[in-house]
């Protein structure tokens, strides 16, 4: 089931890659930070919020990961 929702983005929200094709010395994927701008359609991101957004239609987000694989 797809569901749309507006997740907005703020001033303070935290943009983090979590690349899982290059994995650090403990093989854990490497973190870097990126900008809104870099993202492009079909992206595959995890947002986070600090309320509970079950059922909410437009929520504020404090954190975006895009990921990679």
């Amino acid at each position: 089931k797809t569901e749309l929702r507006q997740a907005n983005v703020r001033g303070v929200t935290a943009y983090a890659l979590v690349d899982y094709s290059n994995p650090d010395e403990l093989g854990n994927p490497t973190e870097t930070s990126f900008s809104l701008s870099d993202l492009k359609a079909g992206d595959t991101v995890v947002v986070e919020s600090e309320e509970n957004i079950r059922d909410a239609k437009v929520f504020e987000v404090i954190r975006v990961e895009q990921v990679r694989f």
